[in-house]
């Protein structure tokens, strides 16, 4: 069957999300704060929006319309009619509840963020499997019978909005430190590391730590730091977040989970912090090692992967011209959310899905082939 000429119209799409941790809206990442899973997955929806489509999130939602998108509570929805139907889950990690439901979409994606395992996965057929790095590509290829034509990567993006109001006016402290993930992805050895860099190098050092155990969910413990070189902050809105990373001088990850791609990082570059951190999964896709970042290759245990990082800050706050050069490599990076629906968007009008006809007003595909044989009938 040949591809579908697809009109510039609106998609219809519906972005199912089984995940309970947090209630999804449009002000979940503005004015609460979340993980980056999350916060891909509200970005693009408003993004695909913006760019004219007809959107709606299906989950553990606070219902309304906001932003152009509206939101729809799970327990409400028993069939899902949608154009494109584009399934994802940070948290969860399980498509159960895809089979109570009556699906009629013209195609089906799936958006992995991670590398851990999803249930249900290989039970749905997928026209497309949309991966945030090229590393969960290759991880799912080497782990699922999915085949690989349906795998693309898209990498996620930065909002723009909210880092431009904070150049040249906020003040960076050359000796702050910022961690700002989950504690699992090495927080202990930041705290050791900021400890060893007031003995050697300055008592000016100071860490700041942002996020938390409530970064998985609200019923999470919250963070309990107690030392004169850590303030603990807990969970920022994005733009708060955004403002103080600008005070900041470097963040450090050192740690031995298979990163999907890590949102964070290109935060911190857009604000000008220098981020070092363990080159796991799709980290490298993200930082350029010695241009505008740098990857620590030791496995962080080791005490090698301490003292790296270590001699790369001081060895940074001796030379500044070539720590300004590494900052200025670092803001340059510019990918935004309009970007990302753009890729989503390129995707699906692709040709690679034979149904078509996700566009209102297109054409599908079977009836461009009934119009073929009709003329060469004639």
């Amino acid at each position: 069957m040949g591809h579908a000429t697809i009109m510039k119209d609106h998609l219809e799409i519906t972005v199912y999300c089984p995940d309970e941790n947090f209630r999804l809206s449009a002000n979940l990442v503005h004015d609460q704060g979340v993980g980056g899973g999350k916060t891909a997955i509200v970005s693009l929806s408003h993004a695909l929006a913006r760019l004219g489509h007809n959107v709606r999130v299906v989950g553990h939602v606070e219902e309304g319309v906001s932003g152009g998108v509206e939101y729809v509570r799970r327990e409400r929805v028993d069939r899902l009619e949608t154009g494109l139907l584009l399934v994802t889950t940070s948290s969860k990690l399980d498509l159960a509840g895809l089979g109570s439901l009556k699906i009629d979409a013209q195609a089906r994606y799936l958006w992995l963020h991670g590398v851990s395992p999803v249930k249900g996965m290989e039970d749905q057929s997928w026209d497309g499997i949309v991966c945030v790095s090229h590393f969960v590509k290759n991880h799912f290829l080497e782990k699922t019978r999915i085949p690989r034509e349906r795998f693309s990567v898209i990498h996620n993006g930065i909002d723009r909005d909210l880092f431009s109001f904070h150049y040249g006016f906020t003040k960076r402290d050359p000796y702050r430190i910022v961690f700002a993930s989950h504690p699992v992805k090495g927080l202990d050895e930041v705290i050791r590391i900021v400890d060893s860099l007031r003995k050697t190098v300055s008592d000016r050092f100071h860490l700041e730590v942002f996020g938390g155990y409530k970064l998985w969910g609200p019923d999470q413990p919250e963070l309990n730091l107690t030392s004169r070189s850590v303030t603990f902050h807990g969970l920022l809105p994005q733009p708060e977040l955004i403002r103080r990373l600008f005070a900041c001088n470097f963040m450090i990850n050192l740690y031995d989970i298979p990163e999907g791609f890590g949102l964070i990082y290109p935060q911190a570059m857009k604000a000008g912090v220098i981020c070092i951190v363990s080159n796991v999964g799709g980290v490298s896709e993200v930082i350029r090692d010695g241009l505008d970042g740098f990857l620590v290759h030791d496995p962080f245990h080791t005490e090698s992967s301490g003292k790296d990082a270590e001699r790369i800050i001081a060895y940074l706050l001796k030379n500044p011209e070539r720590m300004a050069e590494i900052r200025r490599n670092a803001m340059r990076y510019n990918r935004g959310w309009k970007e990302v629906a753009q890729d989503f968007v390129n995707l699906f009008q692709s040709g690679r899905i034979a149904g078509g006809g996700w566009f209102r007003g297109s054409q599908s595909a079977e009836s461009i082939a009934q119009s073929e044989r009709a003329q060469k009938n004639k």
